[in-house]
């Protein structure tokens, strides 16, 4: 952090968080309607503005990383009753557009591919917490294609991970960037 930089002073108190969070609990969210909104960057800055103007500041912790620094595999999983033909490899991928309707990252029509590190996590992802039983999921296995081009990174990583987890140097980065921007000292 830059000596003039006045991160700290604009970062709003306990007390003002505590207030914006009960004050955007209570507020009447705008809901995306793909009739309406057909602008998606504008209905994602609408919502930033609502975000922003409770807190002032929103710290991102989006970080470009090589590809190098990635090379992990990645699962999906998907309920085999849902298949229409299970050899067909796009559908272990995203669905198409014309069949993406609103999801928990993805708009209408704009589909996001949902993946983990891990067979498990991709299972737990797909049952929900619902009961599975008599149900029969298929578990596909991608790599990402090395390129030279970088890789977008939003880590939600907070706590300590043990030293053979595969995000383990991404989230020492995020704690050493929060203390960093925290460190009094350091002004």
């Amino acid at each position: 952090m830059e000596k003039d930089d006045n991160t700290l002073d604009e970062f709003p108190s306990l007390e003002k968080t505590t207030q914006a969070i009960n004050k955007l609990k209570n507020y009447k969210w705008p809901i995306f309607d793909p009739d309406i909104n057909s602008d998606i960057d504008k209905f994602i800055k609408e919502i930033d503005d609502i975000v922003i103007n409770e807190f002032n500041i929103f710290p991102s912790t989006l970080k470009r990383i090589e590809f190098k620094d990635f090379k992990i595999n990645i699962f999906r999983a998907r309920e085999v009753s849902t298949f229409t033909n299970i050899n067909i490899f796009s559908e272990h991928s995203y669905p198409p557009p014309s069949f993406t309707g609103m999801g928990r990252c993805n708009f209408p029509k704009n589909p996001v591919f949902y993946a983990t590190n891990h067979p498990c996590t991709a299972l737990m992802e797909v049952t929900g917490g619902k009961d599975f039983t008599n149900k029969q999921f298929c578990v596909s296995k991608w790599k990402i294609i090395e390129s030279d081009k970088k890789l977008f990174f939003e880590n939600y990583l907070r706590n300590k991970l043990p030293s053979d987890n595969p995000f383990k140097s991404l989230n020492f980065d995020l704690m050493q960037r929060l203390d960093e921007t925290f460190d009094l000292n350091s002004i």
